[in-house]
């Protein structure tokens, strides 16, 4: 078995080489066809230069001096990396950039908002759609590359995305701690006044009622007030971060929040959706949008992206449900203390205890400068923090930046060159294989000796086919190709060697279709064995359209069909040729019904009365398919010969052709395949090797 396995895939590859052998004119014109139209297109394309920066981004030194207010932390660096990366994409950034390098300024002076908003969207989507920001594997690094026909403009664009991404962070940074300072702003003005009336206040009842001193009872209810008004400004203290929040998480978007930031199923998802826009990213410099992979990738992106922003809007809903929930626990614990605070003056008031009263209003006096020097303080720090924001160092630092490209990135030749060159060849190896399989012609002897279980006896080139008009005028003027010569000479010794005991007398030479050639091949084969000195005749049994009269210049007013019908003698319709021992008889006048005058008893008494004359009678018969003449002068020959076009006739027409014979009782003693190539899948392959032994014979094409 393993024996049979390793043949049978030798007989595949050889199939395959010659199939490739045979199909070589479509791979080299493919190859050709396919580097020409690709450097053409690479010479023809613009060349597009590539600036290319590379920043370091380094991890925060997290010195907000504000950050015990709103305790937020920094989440993880890894996410944090990414969302810079992503950063770099935004359009908020490529709007900057607009406007730093004034590409705008050629808009007309006139243009409507709304067209020039247009314009400027535009701009930003090509700006980004030339941008390529990649980070390096394993390290903080990031190169933003920016491609454009006009390499200056690569260099500034590249460099202004550098510049304003490094800006743009800094900005952001320090916004947080500029909406808290501002609203601390409003709130100590608020406490400043409230503070000034209660002093006001404490003044003018001291005036009024000249208090000096309180007693020891007065000192317990003015301690419990105390302590009332201590809980009640550590409320408001409480209140204040938690509104503080509150407020900060109500600016942000859902994605800033910090829960979000540190979820570790959002942190997965964006690890996951920055892999998929990487590889994306990669494989778009190869294929196009619409490419399967391409829109597998982009859906795939898109259903994570969804996902992302449900979880991040799911978490950030609940954080700030939370963040309000504690605010309002908070706040309804100081209104709850001040009410209590409120109940205990009212007391103080009821008993008119003028002093305790009097001590009552320093307590909440000194509870309110607490609280205001509490609010001052981190204001004074929120402050200094988002100064510090605007003028420290940023943790974004430029390693490289864009200098301008000698050399074009686009179009690469010698990729390109390399590639029409690879998909030149496979697409064309892949071409002829697929028009071989889908070609169902005979194309070479070993097919055709395995599809119809019969023996070629003979393979011919296409003469007219190796040197095209000249070769058809040489064959006019009687110059006969060596190697048609040569092969010939194979076939006639072939049928000659055909029986045993004796060749066979009487040769039927037919075809499926007509324009096959098999009035060429009886008329050479019977020059062919009239050389090898038997005496031979040529008979044209074609009474439909005959032209072996055309081809030996003879006259055709007696033939075949005027023997037939009794108007000549055989004597008188033989005809004799320049080439010694071969006789002829044309197909004579064309009769009206040449199925009677085949098929009546004239024609075998002819046959008989010739075969005693001859060694040998050529038939040369009209084409199988369609009509019954052929299938009559092959059941009266001894035996019959059918000749294919290589490469032209179809399988079907052949197994017809053979099933027609077989069903009249005749068993074709081979086939001969007719004009191949004459560099064609190889003749010494199937042993037709032929050589020139100084032969001289002539060869005439013909329709037949």
């Amino acid at each position: 078995m393993e024996e049979r396995e390793e043949v049978y895939e030798e007989f595949n590859f050889a199939e395959i080489i010659n199939i490739l052998r045979r199909r070589k004119n479509i791979i080299l014109y493919f190859f050709i066809l396919s580097v020409v139209v690709i450097m053409g297109l690479t010479l023809m394309k613009a060349p597009v230069y590539e600036a290319k920066s590379t920043i370091l981004i380094e991890r925060e030194s997290n010195v907000l001096l504000f950050k015990d207010l709103f305790s937020v932390e920094t989440g993880r660096w890894d996410q944090k990396f990414n969302s810079y990366v992503r950063m770099l994409h935004s359009r908020s950034l490529a709007r900057r950039v607009v406007r730093r390098l004034k590409l705008d300024a050629g808009f007309p002076p006139n243009l409507p908002e709304r067209e020039k908003e247009i314009r400027i969207s535009r701009l930003v989507g090509s700006l980004l759609s030339h941008l390529k920001v990649v980070p390096i594997e394993n390290t903080r690094l990031v190169e933003i590359r920016y491609r454009d026909t006009d390499p200056r403009r690569a260099a500034r664009v590249a460099n202004a995305f550098v510049d304003e991404f490094i800006k743009f962070t800094v900005e952001l940074k320090g916004e947080s701690a500029k909406r808290a300072s501002e609203y601390l702003t409003r709130q100590i003005e608020k406490l400043r006044k409230a503070l000034a009336e209660k002093e006001k206040e404490l003044q003018k009842y001291s005036q009024r009622k000249d208090i000096y001193y309180v007693t020891d009872k007065q000192n317990t209810v003015i301690q419990k007030f105390a302590q009332l008004n201590r809980a009640y400004t550590q409320a408001q203290i409480n209140r204040v971060n938690l509104e503080s929040k509150y407020r900060e998480l109500l600016a942000k978007n859902f994605d800033q929040f910090p829960n979000v930031v540190k979820n570790p199923l959002i942190m997965s998802l964006k690890e996951e959706y920055s892999k998929l826009e990487a590889e994306y990213k990669q494989k778009s410099a190869i294929f196009k949008p619409d490419y399967p992979e391409m829109k597998s990738l982009r859906s795939r992106m898109e259903a994570l992206k969804s996902r992302i922003e449900k979880e991040t809007r799911a978490l950030g809903q609940e954080e700030l449900k939370n963040a309000r929930a504690k605010y309002l626990a908070a706040l309804k614990t100081e209104q709850s203390l001040k009410k209590l605070v409120e109940e205990q003056k009212g007391q103080i008031t009821a008993a008119n205890k003028s002093g305790i009263y009097y001590s009552s209003l320093k307590i909440e006096i000194k509870n309110l400068r607490d609280l205001l020097a509490h609010l001052t303080k981190k204001q004074k720090e929120s402050v200094l923090s988002a100064n510090l924001e605007g003028m420290r160092t940023s943790n974004i630092k430029i390693v490289d930046r864009a200098e301008v490209p000698l050399y074009p990135a686009s179009p690469n030749k010698k990729l390109n060159l390399l590639l029409s060159l690879f998909l030149g060849l496979f697409g064309g190896v892949l071409l002829a294989l697929v028009v071989d399989a889908t070609d169902t012609s005979v194309k070479d002897p070993e097919e055709a000796e395995k599809l119809f279980k019969l023996p070629v006896i003979g393979v011919a080139p296409d003469v007219s086919s190796q040197n095209g008009e000249k070769a058809r005028e040489a064959s006019r003027e009687g110059e006969y190709s060596s190697t048609f010569q040569e092969m010939v000479k194979t076939i006639t010794t072939s049928i000659l060697l055909s029986s045993p005991q004796k060749p066979p007398g009487i040769i039927a030479i037919t075809s499926s279709l007509p324009g096959e050639g098999k009035t060429t091949m009886a008329y050479n084969i019977a020059i062919s064995m009239a050389g090898l000195g038997r005496k031979t005749l040529l008979l044209d049994g074609d009474m439909r359209r005959g032209s072996l009269h055309k081809i030996f210049k003879t006259p055709n007013g007696k033939g075949l069909s005027s023997v037939l019908a009794g108007r000549t003698s055989s004597d008188e319709a033989i005809k004799t040729t320049d080439y010694p021992n071969l006789h002829l008889i044309p197909a004579g006048p064309y009769p009206p019904t040449p199925v009677e005058l085949l098929s009546s008893d004239a024609m075998k008494a002819l046959l008989d009365e010739l075969a005693g004359r001859y060694e040998h009678i050529i038939i040369d018969t009209p084409p199988l398919i369609g009509i019954s003449d052929p299938i009559i002068l092959s059941r009266l020959a001894h035996k019959t010969i059918l000749v294919i076009w290589a490469g032209k006739t179809s399988r079907r027409d052949v197994m017809n052709s053979l099933s027609i014979l077989k069903k009249n009782g005749v068993v074709p003693l081979g086939l001969i395949l007719n004009r191949m190539g004459f560099k064609g899948s190889g003749y010494k392959k199937y042993g037709y090797q032929y050589y020139d032994y100084g032969g001289y014979s002539p060869s005439h094409s013909s329709r037949g």
